[in-house]
């Protein structure tokens, strides 16, 4: 039996069962969606670090926003988990938390994309 790696605790990086049951069970439609996630993410994760380093909340929000609904419908509950998290310190003005959530979204999209790959 492996023993699972402390790195990894918490939400995986993806689901496929939990991307297939969010579109009704169809595998194109779970293999489009996340194909275009992961076409999408190398962009907002430096649009993120734009927005953290230049204070812009709401720029910050509006694209972690975008990544928490491709989340929810990805199979993606490290990421839809992470983002859900910054988006609220975002919207409570939690300036203290950000750079750790943002850090925490940023690794556990990493991680998504070291386990599926990118489209391109």
């Amino acid at each position: 039996m492996e023993t699972p790696d402390p790195e990894l605790a918490g939400p995986i990086a993806y689901d496929r069962a939990l991307a297939l049951h969010q579109v009704g069970g169809n595998p194109a439609i779970a293999d489009e969606l996340i194909g275009m996630m992961l076409a999408e993410l190398p962009s907002q994760k430096a649009a993120m670090s734009v927005a953290l380093q230049a204070a812009d909340d709401q720029a910050l929000r509006q694209v972690v926003h975008r990544i928490h609904g491709s989340a929810s419908c990805c199979g993606t509950p490290a990421i839809k988990q992470a983002s859900a998290a910054l988006e609220l310190a975002i919207l409570q003005g939690e300036l203290a938390q950000m750079p750790e959530l943002h850090e925490k979204l940023q690794a556990a999209i990493d991680r998504l994309i070291a386990l599926v790959g990118t489209t391109g």
